[in-house]
C-alpha cells in the first residue's frame, strides 16, 4: 500500500493492493489528516513526528485490524526542509501469526523437554548437526565445567557398549533406509563418569519430498533402575528355586523315615496303649508337616511361572471324594461328614491333585465352621462339567478377607469353638491353581444364615496346557 502525506500531514495518496483489507477506500482516505485519523494511537503518531522532523525509519505496526510493516521516507525541498513524507506499508499479518506460531511452539517444546525424564534429540541428517534438550548432560553425567560437551554422531557411537554397538548401528541404519522409517532399541550407553546407562532409544525419520531421509527426531529413555529391578529378581528367584529344591530334597527324607518308623510301630502287638498314642501323634505331625512341605513346593513353583504340575486321567470323582473323606474322618472322628452325588461325576483330571483340593477345603471347613455342624460335600454331574461343593455353617468369611481370599499367606483367625487352622496360608491359593490347571473355576459364598460354601466347576476335558 503506497500513501504521502504533506507537512500538515494531509494525505495525497493512498492506494495499493492492501488498501481492500483496510476498509478505508482511497477516495475517503486521500483529503483526511493523519492526525485525526490516528488521534487515539499515540505509537503511530510518535512515528509520523519523527518522520515529518526529517529521519527515515521503519517501524510494525498494527493498523485497521492489519499488520504492517511501515516505512516512512521524508522528502525535502533544495533548502533541506521536509516538504511531505512518502512511504509504503506491507501487509505481514501471515507472516506475524506464523512467527507466533513458532515461538509458541518453541515455547511449548521447551516447556515438555522440561517436563519429561526423557532425552529429547533432533539429527539434521544433511549437516551431520544433533540437537538435544537440555536434561541430555545432566541425565548423561557429562563433564560441564568447560562448557556445553559435544554430543554429535562421533561421541554418541563411542558411547555405545562395544557388544551392543554393531546391532545398534545396523538397526539405524535399516531404519534409515526403510519407508516406515521407525527405530526403537535397547542398549547401554556410557555416562560421563563411565558407568554405563541402559536406554530405551526410539525415532522417526523425516523425509523430503523425493523420499530423501532429512531428518530424524526422537526421545530417549534412562531404563537402569528397571533394568537393575529385573536383574534383581531374576536373581532372587533363582535363590529361592535353589533353596526350596535343597529344602524340598533334604526334609523329605526325615519326613518320610519318621512316618516308615512310626507305622512300623503301630503294628506291634505288644504296644503299650499310651505309646501308641504318642506313635499316632507323631505319624498325624509327620503328615501335616509332609502337606505342608508339598504346599511350600507347589506355591514357589505357581510363583516362578512354571505351573503345578499335572498327570491327568479318566477319574470317578464321587470315589475319589469318599476316599479323601474316609481318610479326613479318622483324623477327625468326632466331626460329622456328609458326602452326596448325583449324575456321572467322571471327568479327566489329575486325582491327586484333586485330593489336595478336597482336603483343603474340607479342612478349611472343618477349622472354621461350627464344630456341631456337619461338613456337607456334593457332587453333581452336568452335561459337559462336574461341580463340587464344600459347605460348612459358622461365621461367614469377613468381608475385607474376600477380595484376597486366594492369594498366599492370607487366612481368617479361627472361631471360638473350632479347630485351630494349622498351615501356612498356602492352600487357597494352591486350590485356585490347581483348578486353574483343569480349566475350571473356583466359586465362593459365605454369609450368616447359609453359611459358607466353595464351589468347583471342572470341565470333563480340560483345555490342553499351553
Amino acid at each position: 500500500m503506497l500513501w504521502a502525506f504533506d507537512t500538515q500531514g494531509v494525505f495525497t495518496l493512498f492506494e495499493g493492493e492492501g488498501v481492500p483489507s483496510t476498509a478505508m477506500p482511497s477516495q475517503v482516505m486521500r483529503g483526511r489528516s493523519v492526525f485525526e485519523v490516528f488521534r487515539d494511537r499515540r505509537d503511530v503518531l510518535e512515528v509520523i513526528l519523527r518522520a515529518l522532523a526529517g529521519e527515515r525509519l521503519s517501524t510494525e505496526l498494527y493498523l485497521m485490524g492489519v499488520w504492517f510493516e511501515v516505512r516512512l521516507l521524508p522528502v525535502f525541498d533544495p533548502g533541506g526542509r521536509v516538504v511531505s513524507v512518502s512511504g509504503v506499508s506491507l501487509d505481514i499479518t501471515e507472516r506475524r501469526r506464523a512467527e507466533q506460531e513458532l515461538r509458541a511452539s518453541e515455547t511449548r517444546y521447551r516447556l515438555a523437554t522440561q517436563a519429561t525424564r526423557d532425552i529429547i534429540w533432533d539429527w539434521d541428517l544433511v549437516t551431520g548437526e544433533i540437537h538435544w534438550s537440555d536434561m541430555a548432560p545432566r541425565l548423561l553425567r557429562l563433564d560441564m565445567s568447560r562448557g556445553p560437551p559435544i554430543m554429535d554422531m562421533a561421541w554418541w557411537t563411542g558411547s555405545l557398549h562395544p557388544d551392543e554397538r554393531e546391532r545398534v548401528t545396523r538397526g539405524l541404519q535399516q531404519a534409515l533406509d526403510s519407508p516406515e522409517g521407525h527405530w526403537q532399541a535397547e542398549y547401554r550407553l556410557r555416562r560421563g563418569d563411565g558407568t554405563w546407562a541402559f536406554v530405551e532409544d526410539r525415532g522417526r525419520v523425516v523425509k523430503d519430498l523425493q523420499g530423501r531421509p532429512v531428518r530424524m527426531v526422537g526421545a530417549m529413555q534412562d531404563v537402569t533402575g528397571r533394568h537393575e529391578a529385573e536383574a534383581e529378581a531374576r536373581r532372587r528367584a533363582e535363590f529361592e528355586q535353589l533353596l526350596i529344591g535343597i529344602v524340598g530334597h533334604d526334609l523329605r527324607n526325615p519326613i518320610s523315615a519318621i512316618t516308615m518308623a512310626a507305622t512300623t510301630l503301630t503294628k506291634r502287638e505288644d504296644a503299650d496303649p499310651r505309646d501308641q498314642k504318642a506313635v499316632t501323634r507323631i505319624l498325624s505331625s509327620a503328615e501335616r508337616a509332609h502337606r505342608m512341605l508339598r504346599d511350600v513346593l507347589d506355591f514357589t513353583q505357581a510363583r516362578l511361572g512354571g505351573g503345578i504340575p499335572m498327570a491327568p486321567r479318566d477319574v470317578d470323582l464321587l470315589d475319589l471324594v469318599r476316599q479323601v473323606m474316609d481318610e479326613v474322618q479318622q483324623a477327625h472322628p468326632d466331626r460329622r461328614l456328609e458326602v452326596d452325588g448325583r449324575g456321572d461325576t467322571r471327568l479327566w483330571c489329575d486325582p491327586d491333585r484333586l485330593a489336595q483340593v478336597i482336603t483343603n477345603l474340607v479342612n478349611n471347613a472343618l477349622a472354621y465352621g461350627d464344630a456341631f455342624c456337619p461338613v456337607r460335600v456334593r457332587l453333581r454331574g452336568q452335561p459337559g462339567t462336574v461341580t463340587l461343593a464344600v459347605k460348612n455353617q459358622g461365621h461367614p468369611i469377613p468381608q475385607a478377607l474376600m477380595p484376597h481370599l486366594f492369594e498366599p499367606l492370607k487366612r481368617a483367625e479361627a472361631r471360638e469353638g473350632s479347630r485351630a487352622a494349622h498351615g501356612l496360608g498356602l492352600g487357597l491359593f494352591i486350590v485356585k491353581h490347581i483348578v486353574d490347571a483343569h480349566g475350571g473355576r473356583l466359586r465362593v459364598r459365605s454369609n450368616l444364615q447359609d453359611g459358607t460354601t466353595f464351589l468347583v466347576h471342572l470341565p470333563r476335558q480340560p483345555p490342553p496346557r499351553g
